[in-house]
C-alpha cells in the first residue's frame, strides 16, 4: 500500500493505493497532505495505518464548491448535481449558472477581479422572457450559448506586433497582453458590444431659390485660396458625437426600421436608446441565422 503525492502552482495529483486523486492546490492542502502522509509513515500498527489513509483520503475530496474557493452570498451549490446556482434574498435559481460563466468567477476569484459583475449579468439573463418559456434542457443549452459568446476573446494584432517591435517582447507574451473578452461587462450587468457603423455627412435644405439641395454637415461652405499656391481650402465645422448621424454599415436603409430615442427611421445617434417598436421585429429562432432583430443596427455607443 502506498500514498503518492505529486503538485504544481495549479493542482495536486497522485494515487492511494492505485486510486487517482486530485485537488486545486492551496499551500495550507499541500503541507496537511505531506503531514498525513508522514503520519501513515509513522504508523506503528496496521489499525494505525488505516486510520492514516483514511484520513489522507477524505483530505483528497473536494467539494464542487472548492471550484469557486469561496463560500458567498449570491451562489448556492447543488453539491448532489454538482451545478452553481444564484442564490438570492433566500429564494434559489432552478435554472444551473453554464460552464462557462463558472469559469470566469473562478478566473476572476484566482486574479482577485471583482465578480459582482458576472453575478448581475447572470440576473439580468434570468430575466430574459424567452428564457421561462423554454424547457429545463432548453434553458440550459441556451445559457451555455449566451455565456459561450461572452467569452470569445479577442487579440489585437496591431497591439501584437507594437508590443513586439517597441518593447521587445517575445510574439507569446505579446499576444497574451493583446487579448481580451470580445464583449464586455459593466458594473450593472450589462454588455458593451460594438457594431460597425457608418457617418451620415450629408444633409438636405432648401437653397435660396426652394429648391431642395445636399451638403457635406462638415463644411461651412466658406472656401479660402491661397493666393501664392492657388490651393483652394474649405472651412470645416466641429460636431460634437451627440449631434453625429450614423447608419447601420451592412443594413443601410434596408430591413426593419427601429427607434433611435423617439425617431422611428434607420439612423444611429450616440446616446440614444436603440429599440425596435415590439418582440414581433424579432425572429427568436437559434436554428436560423441572419434574421431579423436590432443586433444588425447596434449603436457604436
Amino acid at each position: 500500500m502506498a500514498i503518492i503525492l505529486n503538485w504544481n502552482d495549479k493542482i495536486i495529483t497522485g494515487s492511494i493505493n492505485a486510486d487517482v486523486y486530485s485537488v486545486t492546490f492551496a499551500p495550507e492542502k499541500l503541507a496537511k497532505l505531506q503531514e498525513l502522509i508522514a503520519k501513515s509513515n509513522a504508523a506503528q500498527t496496521v489499525a494505525d495505518y488505516n486510520a492514516a489513509v483514511e484520513e489522507f483520503k477524505q483530505a483528497t475530496e473536494e467539494t464542487i464548491s472548492g471550484v469557486i474557493g469561496t463560500d458567498n452570498e449570491y451562489i448556492y451549490v447543488d453539491q448532489a448535481k454538482g451545478t452553481f446556482h444564484l442564490k438570492y434574498n433566500n429564494a434559489i435559481s432552478t435554472v444551473p449558472m453554464p460552464k462557462a460563466l463558472v469559469d470566469r468567477i473562478k478566473e476572476s476569484v484566482d486574479k482577485k477581479i471583482d465578480y459582482l459583475p458576472l453575478i448581475k449579468a447572470w440576473v439580468r439573463w434570468l430575466r430574459n422572457p424567452k428564457l421561462r418559456k423554454l424547457s429545463k434542457a432548453g434553458q440550459e443549452a441556451f445559457s451555455q450559448r449566451f455565456f459561450n459568446y461572452i467569452n470569445i476573446k479577442y487579440t489585437n494584432q496591431e497591439l501584437v506586433n507594437k508590443l513586439i517591435e517597441e518593447k521587445g517582447y517575445s510574439e507569446e507574451l505579446a499576444r497574451q497582453l493583446a487579448t481580451t473578452y470580445q464583449v464586455k461587462i459593466t458594473n450593472e450587468g450589462l454588455l458593451a458590444t460594438f457594431k460597425v457603423s457608418r457617418e451620415i455627412t450629408k444633409r438636405y435644405r432648401f437653397n435660396d431659390k426652394g429648391k431642395k439641395e445636399e451638403y457635406d454637415v462638415y463644411s461651412t461652405g466658406t472656401k479660402t485660396i491661397d493666393p501664392i499656391s492657388g490651393l483652394v481650402t474649405t472651412e470645416k465645422v466641429e460636431l460634437s458625437n451627440e449631434d453625429r448621424y450614423f447608419e447601420p454599415a451592412v443594413q443601410g436603409k434596408g430591413g426593419d426600421a427601429f427607434y433611435c430615442g423617439d425617431t422611428l427611421g434607420h439612423y444611429i445617434r450616440v446616446g440614444q436608446v436603440h429599440r425596435l417598436p415590439d418582440w414581433s421585429y424579432v425572429n427568436c429562432d437559434d436554428n436560423q441565422s441572419c434574421v431579423k432583430g436590432l443586433h444588425k443596427t447596434m449603436c457604436l455607443a
